[in-house]
This record gives structure tokens, sequence and C-alpha cells, in this order.
């Protein structure tokens, strides 16, 4: 498949690579094979409309950066090597962003 570079213009086939993930669907992104600028990137929840995402998500709007932060930083160990105390600390990074998010103790009675 050739497509046109929306960059430099030229013709040519582009560079896939694939992101895989655990909670949301993999990711297919798209690379210009000559300027190796991105393209587009297909699949994802992110990218379809509401009604085409799983119920469950539509309750989920304040965690879903998080959820999309939370696979991201997977990836990225994944690929580099499994490192565990990396790990650690990006999970505890993401219990305290999620923390934050909670409402306080008694905010809701106001």
């Amino acid at each position: 498949m050739k497509i046109k570079c929306k960059y430099c213009q030229k013709r040519m086939k582009p560079n896939i690579t694939v992101e895989e993930r655990i909670v949301t669907t993999n990711l297919q992104i798209y690379y210009c094979s000559l300027c190796n600028k991105q393209l587009f990137i297909l699949g994802g929840y992110n990218y379809k409309p509401f009604w085409e995402r799983p119920i469950y998500l539509w309750f989920l709007g304040p965690f879903w950066a998080l959820m999309d932060l939370w696979e991201i930083a997977k990836t990225l160990i994944k690929e580099k090597e499994r490192n565990y105390i990396l790990l650690i600390i990006i999970t505890g990074l993401f219990l305290v962003a999620i923390l934050t998010l909670l409402p306080k103790h008694g905010s809701y009675l106001y």
C-alpha cells in the first residue's frame, strides 16, 4: 500500500509500529519511510466515537487518561528492559494520581 506523505508530498510505503495494550486495543502508528514523521494512528478506543467504545469506558471518563498513560508506560518498560524498580515507581505514581482524583472525605455531603 503506497500513500502520499502530508509532509514531504511523496508517495511511499509507510513504516508501521504496533503498541501492545492490555486494557485498550492495540495501536498501529504509521510513519513516513522517507522523512520519518508520524502520519496517523489506527486502533485504540481513544480514536473511536463514544458509541463504538465498550460501555464500561463511558463511565470512566476521569480515569481514561490515567489508563492510557499506564498502558504507554508499560509499553515503554517492555520495549527497553524489564526494570522492576521503574515499574514500582510508575505503579506508585499511578496510584497517587488515582487517589488525587477521588473526592476528599466528606466533600460529597455539602
